[in-house]
Formats: C-alpha cells, sequence, structure tokens
C-alpha cells in the first residue's frame, strides 16, 4: 500500500479521511445548516486559485494557526479567544453539523481573533496554500478508521506529514492528539522515520479544552497521546 495522502499521484482525488458529513440536529442547528455558506466566516469554495492564507481575513494578520477536522469545535472556539489580535485562525471540517454547532456558538460569543473555516476536506484548501504559510497546525482526534482494511484512510501517513512540513514555516509546530494507541503507534512510527519534524516532550501548547471527543475517551478511561512537533530549519 503507498503510503500517500493522494488516491493516485497525478490529482488531487483524495482517499476520504472522514466519515459523514452530515447529520440528525435539531430545528434550530438545521436552519444553520443551510446558511453555511453564506456565513461570513465561512470561505467560499469557488475560490480554486493558489492563495496566501494571511488575505483569507479581513485584515492584516502576522500569524495563521489552523485546526484540520475541528469537529463539533470546542477546540476552535477556544483557540479563537486565546491568540494574539494579529492571529488568524482556519478552521477546516467537513462535517456541516460541526459547523453549525460552531456558528451557533460564535452567535453569542463572537471570536476575538479572525476565523475563517472551510467547511470541506482540509486537503483540498491546503494545497492551495504556498510553502511555509503556516504557523502551526492543530489535528485533534482525527479518524482513527479502526479496521485493518481502513488503515489507508487514515489522514496522518508519512506522505501528508511531509507534505505539512512544507507549508509549515520553519519553527512552526503540528499538535497531534489521539485515544486511539495502534493509531498513536503509527503515528509515532512514521515520525521515527522522517527528519522533517523535530518532537517536543512538553505538551504545555495543547490547550485544556474538553471537547466531544476528549470527553468520550476520558469516559472510556482511554490514553489520550499527544505530540508536540517543531518544524525543523
Amino acid at each position: 500500500m503507498t503510503d500517500n495522502f493522494f488516491s493516485n499521484d497525478e490529482s488531487p482525488n483524495f482517499l476520504r479521511s472522514f466519515g459523514r458529513i452530515k447529520g440528525r440536529c435539531s430545528a434550530s442547528l438545521r436552519a444553520r445548516l443551510s446558511s453555511i455558506e453564506t456565513s461570513p466566516y465561512v470561505i467560499s469554495k469557488e475560490k480554486t486559485a493558489p492563495v496566501d492564507p494571511r488575505k483569507l481575513f479581513t485584515t492584516p494578520v502576522r500569524r495563521v494557526l489552523c485546526e484540520i477536522g475541528f469537529g463539533t469545535g470546542e477546540h476552535l472556539a477556544a483557540l479563537s479567544q486565546n491568540v494574539d489580535s494579529d492571529t488568524g485562525v482556519i478552521g477546516a471540517e467537513p462535517y456541516r453539523n460541526g459547523v453549525a454547532s460552531l456558528l451557533k456558538y460564535w452567535e453569542t460569543t463572537p471570536p476575538a481573533a479572525q476565523v475563517r473555516i472551510w467547511n470541506d476536506d482540509a486537503r483540498l484548501l491546503l494545497t492551495r496554500f504556498p510553502p511555509a504559510s503556516l504557523d502551526g497546525i492543530y489535528i485533534l482526534f482525527p479518524d482513527p478508521w479502526q479496521k485493518k482494511r481502513h488503515h489507508k484512510r487514515r489522514l496522518i501517513s508519512s506522505a501528508f506529514l511531509s507534505f505539512l512540513a512544507n507549508i509549515v514555516k520553519a519553527k512552526g509546530f503540528l499538535r497531534i492528539a489521539t485515544d486511539h494507541n495502534d493509531y498513536a503507534a503509527a503515528i509515532s512510527d512514521k515520525l521515527d522515520k522522517q527528519h522533517l519534524w523535530l518532537r517536543d516532550s512538553s505538551t504545555a501548547g495543547f490547550l485544556s479544552v474538553p471537547t466531544k471527543y476528549s470527553q468520550k475517551a476520558s469516559q472510556r478511561q482511554a490514553t489520550i497521546h499527544r505530540f508536540s512537533l517543531l518544524r525543523s530549519s
């Protein structure tokens, strides 16, 4: 099996790394689903050309952070309140219910930072960014695809780690968390075989935010494995 985040080597037709994109929801949340595309926070999918992520925001920013797969948005909401004013935050999430939940939260607690949302596969957006254009990336509790025959769909592969190293600045960070032991072991093995990401033993860079998935892990008394990585210079 080729360790590649493309389904083939020539076109960006990705192997799907996530589950459903829509689920059952309340009447109030259902109304927000229909307005996702018109939200000022949401990046238009009509923009297909390469783009500097700093230009996705209405006013200039010095730094840009990205969360890949923000789920129902608890961590992204906290991140948007805990960064400097010159930092822009991008969240990518294909699950429309999660995007709607985050937009509902921001109606009562607007983000302090400039934020943008990509409601689709994160890779479709990231492949448009130039090299060294992001300052940090979070990937928290990606789908573990537990069955062995589905492991090829796991987001974090050697190829994807190399790709992320290309779009993150030197000394920028990558923070990964998973509560799946086998996935954690596979990630650790891939990190041991590359030199682009340096391990940082400290986990101080992780926000202490209870999310839907971290709470499920706690309920199962599962170990949460955290990888704090720095882009080598």
